[in-house]
């Protein structure tokens, strides 16, 4: 049983192409009341496994998407960013 909780552990870092992360509250930092329930029924997953599945209400795409007005994709689009490129590397695959 103790190799359930790194294999939940592992899927939850690659949840959503590891294009998801857990939100508990909108950009504009007002709580997102099904997000917070999704994870207190979570919390329980030990006593009836299948709540596994509410952690699906509480993530958000963190992913960024640059269109113009008219929702095209633009030609010349750059970001600029001072973080460190390795922030935004993907974690490194697990030997079996």
């Amino acid at each position: 049983m103790t190799k359930f909780g790194a294999i939940l552990a592992i899927g939850m870092l690659d949840i959503g192409g590891r294009n998801l992360s857990i939100s508990l509250t909108t950009k504009s930092g007002i709580p997102k009341l099904e997000a917070i329930a999704g994870i207190l029924v979570f919390w329980q997953y030990w006593n009836w496994f299948p709540y596994v599945n509410f952690i699906g209400l509480a993530l958000s795409p963190s992913m960024f998407i640059g269109v113009t007005s008219n929702l095209k994709i633009p030609i010349n689009f750059k970001l600029n960013s001072a973080c460190k490129p390795s922030l935004f590397d993907y974690p490194a695959n697990i030997p079996k």
